[in-house]
């Protein structure tokens, strides 16, 4: 087989309408992966930013009230600093 007949073998003869329907299989496919790929992208921001926020609080909570005072914060508000500190006020 040279390389001009390469690019039209086929292993069988498939008409229009199947190699049509194989191209939509091939795209929804494809668009699938796309899905499971944004899917678990953002999984990991989402993961990211739970992080961050969690050692937000941490270092926040390791800190004693006068030094939380010193900043303009109270004990009871580290949760929601935390979250506007890493864009989740919403939460």
């Amino acid at each position: 087989m040279t390389i001009e007949n390469q690019k039209t073998f086929m292993p069988f003869p498939m008409n229009v309408s199947q190699t049509m329907a194989l191209d939509q299989v091939a795209h929804a496919i494809m668009f699938v992966f796309q899905a499971i790929f944004d899917v678990v992208a953002r999984a990991g921001e989402a993961h990211e930013i739970w992080a961050a926020e969690r050692r937000t609080v941490s270092s926040l909570a390791s800190l004693n009230d006068r030094t939380l005072a010193d900043i303009g914060i109270v004990r009871a508000d580290i949760v929601q600093v935390a979250r506007r500190a890493v864009g989740r006020s919403h939460s």
